[in-house]
């Protein structure tokens, strides 16, 4: 069994392409990078081509995942975070109905040299009435 196979075979890894419906070309990928299997929450990750960005993919793939993990999978919550400078997946993030619930200061540094920077977290509740 290679290093693949073996890691599916856990149910607690969740990793998924995101494909474009009309051809079949994989653009992003979606996955969970953090979970408390004893406090049933999970932190979500996606990366998307930079070519797909503002067509409504990422959206439409993080909705069916949180669908899936809230309900499927029985998580109590999902959590997703960002740089505090992208606004692009704050956007994504709110669209799916994640609600903002702060900033996380001095996060991560930063690659490029700016030295550290902010992060924003967002979640969503199994009943998503709750907030």
């Amino acid at each position: 069994m290679n290093g693949a196979d073996a890691a599916y075979a856990d149910l607690a890894v969740y990793y998924w392409a995101v494909v474009r419906k009309e051809d079949g070309e994989v653009i992003g990928e979606i996955f969970v990078d953090d979970l408390s299997e004893r406090n049933r929450w999970c932190e979500v990750d996606y990366k998307i081509g930079t070519a797909y960005w503002n067509r409504g993919y990422t959206t439409e793939a993080l909705r069916a995942v949180l669908d899936y993990l809230l309900c499927q999978v029985g998580f109590h919550r999902v959590q997703a975070k960002c740089a505090s400078s992208n606004t692009a997946s704050e956007h994504v993030m709110q669209k799916a109905g994640m609600q903002p619930e702060g900033r996380l200061r001095g996060y991560f540094l930063c690659k490029d040299g700016r030295g550290f920077d902010d992060v924003v977290l967002y979640a969503v509740l199994k009943d998503r009435t709750s907030k």
